[in-house]
């Protein structure tokens, strides 16, 4: 999926979470995505994080609050 393309019509924040043990899509994926980001975009790193599981990572959920407290 060509996500940069569509990233900047985006008008809401994006919040990307990725980990870097991710072995379907690896983490330098994301990163390239940054220079696409507007401003108030966010990458959150979860280190050690595979491709599946994340929504039981404890720092995705502290940090997914965050985002969407902040909404």
């Amino acid at each position: 999926m060509e996500t940069y393309k569509y990233l900047r019509n985006v008008k809401a924040p994006v919040c990307i979470f990725h980990g870097t043990e991710d072995n379907l899509l690896p983490y330098n994926n994301a990163e390239k995505l940054l220079r696409e980001f507007k401003k108030g975009d966010i990458l959150i790193t979860l280190p050690g994080q595979g491709h599946n599981g994340i929504n039981d990572n404890e720092l995705f959920k502290i940090e997914f609050k965050k985002f969407a407290d902040g909404l």
